[in-house]
């Protein structure tokens, strides 16, 4: 095993672990891009939120690692391939997409247009990046069970807003947004990005000790 290789788990938590119950991650904006923040004065309040607060659903987040092979042939080849350069692994892509509903004035939608704007005009700078942290805790909500940090996050589309006319209905149309998200990098299962994870936790801990993280 390689030095910069992550070790394997104690084997021993196999023994003495109860079943696994997930908690809903919990995501942290650890970086605004620089100048939507002197453009605007609300805009990092207003992406804290959308990103924090307002997701409703978060997909496409996943662990573990991956066989590959050269020239795509039968990942069943790799039970007999003897020393081959050609059979590695890795981790499984990243595919992050979340799940808004919109909101009155459509500040969700806004916002999104806001950010592809931006990347569009920055796309080379580190600083107009916008960066996030998410966090999987422990079913205690008090450690880190896993975590992820996207760099240069940015959204592929600012969502659905087709409007639509249905005399049919006299119910009001409720617009959700699957907005599939694009990233520069992401650092997973480092030490840096855990140690992180956890004092970020632990402050959330500390200022909701008598509130239910969902």
């Amino acid at each position: 095993m390689a030095s910069n290789e992550t070790p394997p788990g104690d084997f021993r938590d196999f023994v003495r672990a109860s079943h696994y119950a997930p908690r809903q991650p919990i995501v942290v904006v650890t970086q605004i891009p620089r100048s939507l923040r002197k453009l605007h004065e609300e805009a990092d309040q207003r992406i804290r939120e959308l990103f924090e607060r307002q997701a409703m659903g978060i997909y496409g987040i996943r662990a573990g690692l991956r066989w590959i092979t050269a020239n795509n042939r039968d990942p069943q080849s790799i039970a007999t391939a003897k020393g081959s350069r050609s059979v590695k692994y890795s981790p499984h892509r990243q595919n992050p997409t979340f799940i808004f509903r919109e909101v009155y004035g459509k500040a969700v939608s806004r916002c999104l247009d806001a950010l592809i704007h931006h990347r569009a005009a920055h796309a080379e700078s580190l600083e107009e990046e916008l960066n996030l942290l998410i966090i999987e805790p422990d079913p205690t909500l008090t450690l880190v069970s896993d975590a992820w940090h996207f760099k240069g996050l940015f959204p592929l589309t600012s969502g659905d807003q087709e409007v639509v006319r249905d005399m049919s209905s006299q119910l009001p149309v409720e617009i959700i947004h699957h907005v599939e998200m694009a990233y520069r990098s992401v650092e997973h299962r480092d030490e840096v990005t855990e140690e992180r994870a956890q004092h970020l936790l632990n402050a959330i801990h500390l200022s909701t000790e008598n509130t239910e993280i969902p």
